[in-house]
């Protein structure tokens, strides 16, 4: 493992590392969107330079801490703790720029900041508790993989959970569990209550088991617990109102937002390295520039319709609803379906157009490290088996639709 480079500047005002040392919830934000960003964009060049980003299946702990440092894991801390409660459009923005270097990285960071949303659905005074820093950092899985069983004061869980990014460097981790009462699990409404409870890495054993096509560095392992006691005050549910005011708490989709920024940074990422590539390379057979082949440049057109395509209508999505908050109101249907389609898009599109310039790149794209459009390929191939890439999706979605339900499995729909 190298030694972690030195520190690079970075621009945070004077008082936000005493703030995160401190563990104080207090004052004006210490951070603002263009400050993160700009700590990022200094940071990505020292990411790029990193040979060992994926080596150990999680990220390296001077890659956290450089992070955390930068602001990265705050962008959902609100306001009256001193964090700069950064809407959907801005956190987007931040993880596209970290996806341009490392999908595990921008991955990482876009599960890790949703302490800020988590500790919104908790009681103020429990929520200081457990997130002791503005810059602590979540992971977890939320649908219930668990079972709880209601005690004094909490809940007794077992259960496993699957698909637990940057694990090994959280400082909440979350477990989503099914209420059971009498052997079967309790009906609200005739729906079986679910719940999330929150607790510390000593609450959890982590399974070393993230050896996958992609995404290599999240570290996204399983983790289990067996009979753990966790406090009914660490614990929330998302079909119930948040405690904390505030746009970021209005609906329960909030932390799948941002996920689509992942995709498309890479995409982007892998477009501008293919038109550099191009520019230099000859056709192996006729020794002609590719830059003038016809097929060449009808595919690289193509393929930047379709990632601008794409993010278009993310972004045009996410402002929609952003304002529809902000005016009070509650998104219709055909919002809510474009909010999950444009994700979906993201997601699928991002895959497509990454796999064509796999095969514009041609030989040297199927060998690792020589490009980073081999990289780019297996991670696109893995994030499309997440819920929010996958095509059941539309199935989802046409159903609101046509229905007006929501079908099971798509809470945040």
């Amino acid at each position: 493992m190298r030694a972690p480079p030195a520190r690079i500047g970075m621009c945070w005002p004077k008082s936000t590392r005493a703030r995160s040392s401190c563990c104080r919830h207090q004052g004006a934000p210490s951070m603002t969107k263009d400050s993160i960003l700009a700590n990022v964009r200094r940071l990505l060049p020292e990411l790029a330079a990193a040979p060992d980003l994926e080596a150990g299946h999680t990220l390296p702990a001077w890659v956290v801490a450089r992070l955390k440092e930068a602001g990265c894991f705050r962008m959902c801390m609100p306001r009256s703790w001193g964090g700069p409660e950064l809407t959907t459009l801005e956190q987007l923005e931040i993880i596209e720029a970290l996806a341009s270097v490392s999908a595990s990285v921008a991955w990482c960071v876009m599960i890790g900041c949703d302490s800020g949303l988590y500790s919104g659905y908790l009681e103020d005074g429990a929520a200081r508790e457990l997130y002791g820093s503005l810059d602590a950092v979540q992971a977890g899985w939320v649908y219930p993989g668990g079972r709880a069983i209601e005690t004094d004061g909490g809940y007794k869980v077992t259960g496993r959970w699957i698909f637990g990014s940057g694990i090994k460097h959280a400082d909440v981790i979350g477990a989503g569990c099914l209420i059971y009462e009498h052997g079967s699990p309790r009906l609200d409404e005739g729906r079986p209550e679910w719940i999330v409870v929150l607790g510390k890495q000593g609450d959890f054993e982590i399974e070393d088991n993230w050896d996958t096509t992609g995404l290599h560095g999240t570290g996204s392992h399983n983790y289990h617990v067996k009979g753990g006691f966790f406090p009914r005050a660490h614990s929330f549910s998302f079909r119930q109102p948040a405690q904390r005011a505030g746009l970021l708490w209005q609906r329960n989709d909030t932390f799948l937002r941002k996920m689509a920024a992942v995709p498309l940074g890479v995409c982007r990422s892998a477009l501008d390295f293919t038109h550099g590539y191009l520019k230099e390379r000859q056709d192996f057979n006729t020794r002609t520039p590719l830059r003038n082949s016809p097929i060449v440049q009808h595919k690289l057109a193509e393929c930047e319709m379709k990632h601008n395509a794409a993010r278009a209508y993310l972004y045009r999505t996410l402002e929609r609803q952003w304002q529809c908050l902000e005016n009070g109101e509650v998104p219709d249907e055909r919002l809510r379906a474009d909010v999950w389609l444009s994700r979906v898009s993201a997601f699928r599109t991002s895959r497509e157009v990454i796999l064509a310039l796999y095969d514009l790149v041609g030989g040297p794209a199927i060998r690792r490290g020589e490009t980073p459009i081999e990289r780019a390929m297996r991670d696109s191939l893995t994030w499309c088996q997440h819920l929010v890439g996958k095509e059941s999706g539309y199935e989802a979605v046409g159903n609101l639709l046509l229905n007006g339900n929501v079908a099971e499995g798509f809470p945040m729909l």
